[in-house]
């Protein structure tokens, strides 16, 4: 009886969006919950029926429109794993085209417009491809279904960042105040020796803004490493990471919130809509966003909806939305308070003009730092948020500390290997702190906090000796050897 159903039904297109939903949620169990996945299931399900439902009315024939539209579920889950294998094609010169959504929509609209031609004509009548499919889907689901009923939080190769209990037993001068204290991470931020080399562009209004606001400056600071998980990892652990250690999972785990709440501060976070810095197991709360949340934005990577890469409306949702909800963390009453605030940008996709309007044109995807004037006109405008937002913050809490960082900067217009390295070394570092507490003018972001808790609270962290650790991996980037072909044309 099971067998016969199996041949006649074509369960299995009712069961993609699940598997789907399912596949992504059991491969990203650190950075998932169970509520970010309702949203999928809701409307992939209602997409799923509207696919059906026109399949239907064209072949009226029930197997032939089950397995062709689980076809097309199928390869609509597909176009973002296709992008990604030509994106690194193309970054390591094997693959000619840069506008990749074009060619693959191209091959996209081919491909199903043959299919749709072939289903329609075929006399098969699909009963054993029906009985195949749902046979497989079930096995699918069975399969990630035991990933999540036995997975292991505390499995893997956890970082050993808080072992060392000279650090995660740290205790603040008794006598000390305990101001609140905001970190901000402006994501891609130039220094502004960067800005002025690579760019040509004088971001003093800036810098003046944020004088006057007390803000002291580390002009030739510099990042540890040169991608967001690694980098934030090491300053948020006030170490260096192993190239063996799990960078995400001691970033949710960091050692720098841990110090925190172990001398009562509270820990807020704003949403940041990105999934490396998207959730922190020590935060007492968390400020949502608009958009998509973490688990919706793998799936958006693996989709058609990758094509997004090309409007930008996703970003432009995330970032209006973070720029209006930051004003929450500087209302909130509970003192002392450690307010973490990551923004990915000025950092592409280039979505917004110097003046805040939204960029209708030409907009570049989250891997393409060019044309540089759309970096600046988004830095600029990133900036006069900040800087709204500080006066804001600073009326309403005068004695708030304040670490307004870049993880890394940008690519820049440089012509070589050091030149790059320079400008994606350099980083935005501005201060707000007590007078006493002194910063070098050449710093790295991994002694950013012993620093300021030495300073702040009489502690003893120990300084380390500040690296590029990250320069020989950045240097078999592909982005990089893409950077250096346009640099000799």
């Amino acid at each position: 009886m099971l067998r016969r159903k199996l041949k006649l039904y074509t369960y299995h297109t009712f069961l993609i969006v699940p598997f789907i939903v399912l596949f992504l949620y059991a491969h990203n169990l650190e950075l998932s919950r169970l509520d970010m996945t309702y949203r999928t299931l809701i409307y992939g399900t209602g997409f799923c029926l509207l696919l059906y439902g026109l399949s239907q009315f064209y072949f009226h024939n029930r197997l032939k429109t089950g397995v062709f539209v689980s076809f097309l579920l199928f390869g609509l889950f597909q176009y973002g794993v296709m992008y990604e294998m030509l994106d690194v094609l193309f970054r390591k010169g094997f693959w000619p085209f840069q506008n990749i959504h074009r060619y693959l929509l191209l091959f996209y609209g081919l491909l199903f417009s043959v299919l749709l031609y072939v289903f329609k004509k075929t006399k098969h009548d699909f009963i054993r491809i029906n009985y195949f499919l749902n046979f497989l889907i079930l096995l699918l689901l069975l399969y990630n279904l035991s990933k999540v009923i036995f997975y292991n939080r505390s499995s893997g190769n956890p970082l050993s960042f808080n072992d060392d209990a000279a650090l995660t037993s740290v205790k603040f001068n008794t006598g000390a105040a305990k101001p609140d204290i905001y970190y901000i991470i402006l994501d891609g931020y130039a220094s502004r020796l960067s800005l002025e080399k690579y760019y040509r562009y004088n971001n003093s209004e800036f810098y003046t803004s944020l004088n006057r606001q007390g803000f002291r400056f580390c002009d030739s600071a510099f990042s540890n490493y040169y991608s967001t998980t690694k980098s934030l990892c090491a300053t948020l652990n006030m170490r260096y990471t192993g190239e063996q250690e799990m960078a995400l999972d001691g970033l949710r785990n960091n050692r720098l919130f841990r110090v925190l709440k172990a001398n009562d501060y509270k820990i807020y976070h704003l949403r940041s809509g990105y999934v490396v810095t998207g959730t922190f197991t020590q935060a007492d709360s968390t400020v949502d966003i608009g958009g998509p949340n973490e688990f919706e934005i793998s799936l958006l990577k693996h989709t058609a909806l990758r094509l997004d890469d090309a409007f930008g409306f996703f970003a432009v949702q995330r970032l209006q939305s973070q720029f209006k909800q930051m004003y929450t963390m500087a209302d909130l009453s509970a003192q002392p308070k450690f307010c973490f605030m990551h923004f990915v940008a000025p950092h592409p996709p280039f979505v917004f003009e110097k003046d805040g309007k939204i960029r209708s044109k030409h907009l570049s995807d989250e891997n393409l730092w060019e044309p540089e004037q759309h970096y600046i006109d988004q830095l600029a405008y990133v900036s006069t948020q900040i800087s709204q937002f500080l006066n804001y913050l600073l009326k309403k809490n005068p004695n708030a500390v304040v670490v307004l960082q870049s993880d890394h900067g940008p690519y820049g217009s440089a012509k070589t290997t050091e030149e790059i390295f320079e400008s994606r070394a350099g980083i935005l570092y501005a201060y707000r702190a007590p007078d006493d507490l002194k910063i070098p003018n050449k710093t790295s972001s991994v002694n950013t906090f012993p620093y300021l808790f030495n300073g702040l609270f009489g502690t003893s962290i120990p300084l380390l000796r500040d690296s590029t650790a990250g320069k020989e991996q950045f240097m078999h980037n592909p982005v990089l050897f893409k950077k250096l072909e346009g640099a000799e044309h």
